[in-house]
């Protein structure tokens, strides 16, 4: 009789203990999909901010290429914004490669916007809520904007989710009194439930 209840002891305890594993392996593999998640999506997500993190991810785009004249941030050149969501958005940079100091400024406007259906340019250009124009904005040669300008949207909790358009940022500059076009360049936008 006895080693039949050994046996039962045994049994049970080596359930127990893969019941145990099992449990273990399943909050590892939540934990690991979770850090997963975050590292994909950190890089491609608007920004709320313009942090240290996001001032060396720029300075990283410009090293990259010597011939850079604007980043945009993320540089994946997309963000989905929420219904309903405030203050979030992308920055921008602009790097002077010329010879000579020089004054930019950048201004913005929507394009291809057919998808948002009740929404005209003038009104998806008003969710734009900070930094939808610059100027006189003064760089030497060879230097970027120290801080990069951020461009925050406030999304209206009604939004079209189905809504998509591109948002051209144009950036002129004035060197010697002329006047000219320096560089242009698109940040898709869309839309998510809230």
């Amino acid at each position: 009789m006895k080693r039949g209840y050994r046996g039962k002891k045994a049994a049970i305890e080596m359930s127990i203990s893969t019941i145990v594993v099992i449990v273990i392996a399943m909050a590892m593999l939540v934990l690991g999909l979770v850090l997963v998640r975050t590292i994909f999506t950190g890089t491609t997500d608007n920004i709320k901010q313009i942090d240290d993190k996001v001032k060396g991810q720029i300075n990283s785009l410009f090293s990259n290429e010597a011939e850079k004249k604007l980043v945009l941030y993320p540089s994946t050149k997309i963000i989905t914004l929420a219904q309903g969501e405030d203050g979030s958005g992308f920055a921008l940079s602009i790097r002077n490669l010329e010879n000579v100091e020089s004054t930019f400024k950048y201004s913005m406007s929507v394009e291809n916007p057919d998808s948002c259906i009740g929404y005209d340019t003038t009104k998806l250009e008003n969710l734009i809520t900070l930094g939808k124009s610059g100027d006189n904005i003064k760089l030497a040669s060879g230097n970027a904007l120290g801080d990069p300008r951020m461009v925050r949207f406030r999304v209206p909790k009604t939004m079209p989710i189905k809504c998509q358009f591109s948002i051209k940022v144009e950036v002129t500059e004035t060197a010697g009194g002329t006047t000219g076009t320096y560089e242009t360049d698109w940040m898709d936008v869309k839309f998510k439930a809230g």
